[in-house]
């Protein structure tokens, strides 16, 4: 009698990974948003990026805490990295808009 191997929680081939957090799922979302608004209009942007960096760090806090049973710290990582990129981008185009006139 041999006996196989219990594969750890979320592997690959059970077919369900595990669940991402939502908090960095929102992260991402607000930071494209965001991003894309700063093209619109700059203030926009910068409102929606500070949401962004806010629920990255808070959903990559709860990743951690999670002891394992919950993904998505990458996306923390990308929903943080698209929210200071774009803070810079608004405070560039507040900067080129003031010395341009």
């Amino acid at each position: 009698m041999t006996e196989e191997p219990v594969p750890p929680p979320g592997a690959p081939d059970d077919g369900t990974g595990l669940p991402i957090n939502r908090k960095v799922l929102l992260s991402v979302v607000f930071g494209t948003v965001a991003f894309a608004c700063t093209f619109l209009a700059p203030i926009g942007g910068l409102l929606l990026a500070f949401p962004a960096i806010t629920t990255a760090i808070h959903g990559r806090r709860e990743i951690r805490g999670s002891g394992g049973t919950e993904s998505g710290d990458l996306l923390g990582v990308a929903g943080l990295t698209i929210g200071i990129t774009t803070i810079g981008l608004a405070m560039l185009a507040a900067v080129l808009s003031v010395t341009t006139r």
